[in-house]
Formats: structure tokens, sequence, C-alpha cells
């Protein structure tokens, strides 16, 4: 350290230079703009954040940095594509504040925006309903319509379970509050049996996959690509295939406050979604091993994925409404929410057929 100056024994000049030269130094030490990227994990398991600061052409005039908080999981294959190539720093610019957190599953996902940490994402049917009952500020803003056979129902190979029927008493494996658990309240209804038939293991993917390969469950209800993943790796068998129990739709969710705020941005998410869904369709073998590199899963594991079944991102419409009040229903017919819930509610318009 150097030592302590005394001014006294320096003449006015020599001051005004040493002054003169602080200053000098000062902007270059708190330069908001020097284009560093960094990387944080949290210690939580379900979440890893990628932060890349980067613009947007509507950031504020006064120099103030904007922040786009997204939550993804490693299902959500467009999100994956987005991240890989940077394309929304590439189109936001230099600054916007761009953070990228990974979720194991759709349900801790919203709990994140429920809390204020993320702006937006994508999840499966079931977890808005949970995440709007707990008073969830949230919005849909887009919707993504698919065959259902994207999800199964799976049990191991060689099990004796060759029916749902077989499945009552048996202990089966599915994340709370996600498409898996509507899955297998369809599937247990459609053929005669109640949600009480069965005993449930509420697990993650990650944990789930654990249990089914280690025979601690009877069965798995799960979405890709972790179902194409099991299907090939671990030669499990499919036992029902959502497409034979009903269409189903994912969600764009965002906090209803930064749509408020920030409408542009939110309708050029979709947009590049949407784009990254035709590149997809004409670019199979480059589309899985950027995914294959961005999410350690096998190239074979999403093009298994991707023929099971290709969703297609739509504008929000008047059916919309209609079909997730049904969920929302179901759940509240068995007690799994506390109250009725209004849907058309928290439909977004910005993002709705006319």
């Amino acid at each position: 350290m150097n030592k302590p100056l005394n001014v006294r024994s320096f003449s006015s000049f020599a001051l005004m230079l040493i002054v003169t030269l602080l200053a000098a130094c000062a902007p270059a030490a708190a330069n908001p703009t020097s284009g560093a990227s960094t990387t944080s994990s949290t210690t939580a398991s379900s979440t890893v954040s990628n932060t890349t600061t980067v613009s947007d052409t509507s950031a504020s005039t006064s120099g103030e940095v904007a922040e786009l908080r997204i939550g993804y999981q490693r299902g959500g294959e467009y999100w994956n594509l987005l991240k890989a190539e940077g394309t929304l720093e590439k189109l936001f610019g230099p600054n916007v504040k761009i953070t990228w957190s990974l979720f194991a599953a759709g349900p801790p996902m919203l709990e994140a925006l429920n809390a204020g940490a993320i702006d937006i994402g994508e999840v499966g049917e079931t977890p808005p309903i949970f995440a709007q009952a707990a008073g969830a500020p949230l919005l849909y803003v887009a919707q993504e319509a698919s065959s259902g056979a994207g999800s199964a129902i799976l049990v191991p190979d060689g099990s004796p379970i060759k029916s749902l029927a077989d499945l009552k008493g048996k202990k089966v494996a599915f994340t709370k509050a996600s498409s898996a658990h509507l899955l297998l309240i369809r599937a247990l209804e459609k053929n005669g049996l109640k949600y009480s038939d069965i005993e449930p293991a509420l697990l993650a993917p990650p944990d789930a996959r654990a249990a089914f390969e280690g025979g601690s469950v009877d069965a798995w209800v799960i979405w890709n690509p972790f179902f194409e993943a099991a299907v090939q790796e671990l030669k499990a068998q499919i036992l029902i295939d959502g497409a034979d129990v009903s269409p189903t739709r994912s969600y764009v969710i965002a906090a209803k406050p930064f749509v408020e705020k920030n409408p542009n941005k939110v309708l050029a998410i979709i947009d590049e979604l949407k784009k990254s869904q035709v590149w997809a369709k004409d670019h199979v073998d480059e589309y899985a091993a950027l995914l294959e590199k961005e999410t350690q899963l096998s190239a074979a594991v999403w093009k298994g994925a991707f023929n099971r079944e290709r969703p297609e991102l739509q504008l929000l419409d008047d059916q919309t409404a209609v079909d997730q009040q049904k969920v929302a229903d179901i759940f509240f017919d068995l007690q799994l929410i506390p109250e009725k819930l209004d849907i058309k509610s928290v439909i977004w318009e910005g993002n709705k057929a006319k």
C-alpha cells in the first residue's frame, strides 16, 4: 500500500494534477458494458444458471441494464437450441442481461417464477394450474399442441405388468403437479381405475429414473427426452402411450409484471421459438447434435424423441382457456388444489388469435 501523502509538502499545481489523474482513471474501473460473461451455479440440484450480459434495442436510454431471466428444462428442446446458438443474446444486443436457469421439471420452474426469480419459461399443462392456485402472478403467452406421444407410462423390461389394470396397488413414479401427473390420472380414469388405486411415488425425473432402474417402483410416468432415453438405454417397455390417452399442450408461461412491461420481448421470444421449430424439421441431424452437446443426452435419444412427436407453437385461442379449465377442474375435484380457478383471467390477449 502507498504511504499517506503530506499534502502540505506539494504545490497546488501537483495536487490538481493528482486529482485530474484519479478522475481520468475512475470510468475505466466501472464500465458496465465491458462485455464480460459470467457463469454461476446454485446449490439447489434443480437449477443451474448461466448468465451472459447482452443488449436489447428496447433497453432504457438512460443506460440502465435490462434483464431477462429464462427458465428452461432439458426436455425443452427449442429453448435449448436458442441457448446453444445465443439467439436471444444476438437479438436483444449488449444492454440486456440474460440468465438461463435449468430446472428438473415444470413445477419448480413455476415456483421460481412465483418467487420472482425467473420471467418466462415453458411447461406442460399441469404446472401452471398448481402455480395459479398458489397465487403466482402468471400469464399464458403461447401454446404448443401435440398428440401426446411424447409421454408414456413405462414398465421395466420383463415386468409382469401387461395392462393398466395390473397397476392396481402398484407403486408408480411421477413428478407431482407435472404433465405426467395429469397423464396418469387420465389413463387410470379411461381404464376404469381411480387415482387412489395406485401408490404414488412423487419423484423428479432423475430420482424417478434411479428408482425405476433400481426396481423400487413398478412403473414410471414420464415425458421426452427422459421417456426416449429410458426406452433406448434401459429397454423400458411402453405400457401406455400418451397419444392413446389424450392430445396434450404445453404452454409458454411468463410473469405478469414482465409481460406488462415487455410485451415486445415476449413476442420476439415466441417468434424465435417458432423459427427454431421450422429449422429443426429440415436439419434433424444438426438439431440432434446441438442438443447432445447442450444437454449431454445422446443425439440418438433426441432423434427418437423428435420422431415420436413434433409439437408446434401456436397462438392462444378461446379453446386454450376451455381446455385448461378442464385440467384445473380435475385437480380441484381430486382436492389437490384448494379452490376452483378462473383460467380465462390469466390468458394473455397480446398473443391470442383474433
